[in-house]
């Protein structure tokens, strides 16, 4: 350990030295390459231009929505088109960026090659609906020609897809149109077919016949009570007088006939001035005979007249009953008799409106029971042209 120790240190020193010296020329050699290379690339290579762009993809939503009276809603929609979880949408318009077809479209534009022209770098922003584009040019106006020659031939490209898909999607929809349309005319047709064969156009048509019988009823109800009480009131003035409802009728035929009446002024005068002549003379004075036998031609007048009217045969008993001399008591009655007749009138009135009032009932209640059988087939031929209409809108 001494030894080692005591040994000189110069010899070391000059051997650290030596090997440092060697490293230090080598690193010197190696930059001085590396930077020659440098220079000497920067000097041959010509310079290169890039020319950026950032297309801001569409992400919308689009939607349509039609409502339809009695029928319902048809309605279409389409989301984003950046909320696919399994893919990335924005990747189908990088493929369309660096397509054969756009890039050839672009290089056309410029005057250039595909082989010259190159293909575009293009970067995704994550979390956003952008895409960057990068093309080289070998000057400044080469490179923004050529990327402005791409945003085109992007364009022009993405428009012919959607043409393409569009006229496809149009094809499809107008057969369906056109289908969905046969459908509906042969709906309307079948419903209106139906409505002009059976009488029934709409659902109300019942409705309002219904509402039309109970208002009848009503007032066949009302009519019916007014009957029954004028031929209470009939009944018991008829006991009163001890005439018929006809008899009083009867009675008011003959007084109102100016002929007849004239003729009961004769009868009566004959029988007043006979009544006179009996309390002084016998039956057989000649002017008790003279005053009778007048007596008897006004008498047998009466029953001519009377019977012509009235149609029937008479007989002095029934005149005496029919008679309508308006003075004193008999004033009275035939006040009475002229109620009788008018309350006779009222009833016949009413009996007919009661009749009237039943054959119409009669006949809306069958018109009902006809319509009713074909209301079932009226709702599903309307119910058929409302989902005709449905789908037709829809489409």
């Amino acid at each position: 350990m001494k030894r080692l120790a005591n040994l000189p240190s110069l010899p070391i020193s000059r051997l650290n030295w030596a090997r440092w010296g060697r490293y230090l020329v080598l690193g010197i050699l190696a930059n001085v390459g590396i930077w020659g290379m440098t220079i000497v690339y920067l000097k041959k290579t010509p310079p290169t231009y890039t020319s950026e762009l950032s297309f801001i993809l569409p992400g919308g939503t689009s939607g349509a929505s039609i409502n339809l009276p009695e029928i319902g809603q048809a309605s279409s929609s389409s989301g984003s088109a950046f909320n696919s979880s399994s893919s990335d949408p924005r990747e189908n318009y990088k493929y369309v960026a660096t397509s054969d077809p756009v890039l050839k479209a672009a290089a056309k534009a410029v005057g250039l090659t595909t082989q010259v022209f190159g293909k575009p770098r293009i970067k995704l922003v994550n979390n956003s609906h952008i895409m960057e584009v990068q093309i080289n040019g070998k000057s400044p106006e080469q490179a923004q020609q050529k990327g402005f020659a791409l945003y085109q031939a992007l364009v022009k490209r993405l428009d012919w897809l959607r043409a393409g898909e569009t006229k496809g999607r149009d094809q499809v929809t107008q057969a369906s149109l056109r289908a969905a349309q046969t459908k509906l005319s042969e709906a309307q047709r079948r419903f209106s077919d139906y409505k002009s064969q059976s009488g029934l156009s709409s659902p109300d048509q019942i409705k309002n016949l219904l509402v039309n019988i109970e208002q009848l009823r009503k007032q066949k109800v009302e009519i019916f009570a007014q009957q029954k009480q004028t031929s209470s009131r009939l009944q018991g003035l008829s006991t009163d007088l001890g005439l018929s409802p006809q008899e009083a009728a009867d009675a008011f035929v003959l007084h109102a006939d100016p002929a007849f009446q004239q003729n009961l002024k004769s009868y009566s005068e004959a029988s007043a001035t006979l009544a006179v002549f009996q309390s002084k003379w016998g039956v057989s004075h000649p002017m008790v005979i003279r005053e009778t036998a007048r007596q008897e031609a006004a008498s047998q007048a009466l029953l001519k007249r009377g019977s012509l009217l009235l149609r029937r045969s008479l007989d002095q008993k029934t005149l005496i009953r029919l008679n309508l001399d308006s003075s004193g008591s008999s004033g009275a009655r035939s006040n009475l008799l002229q109620g009788l007749v008018s309350l006779k009138s009222d009833q016949a009135g009413l009996t007919t409106q009661v009749q009237a009032l039943s054959q119409a009932i009669a006949q809306l209640e069958k018109r009902l029971k006809d319509l009713t059988k074909k209301e079932s087939m009226f709702d599903r031929l309307n119910r058929d042209v409302q989902i005709a209409e449905a789908v037709f809108a829809s489409t």
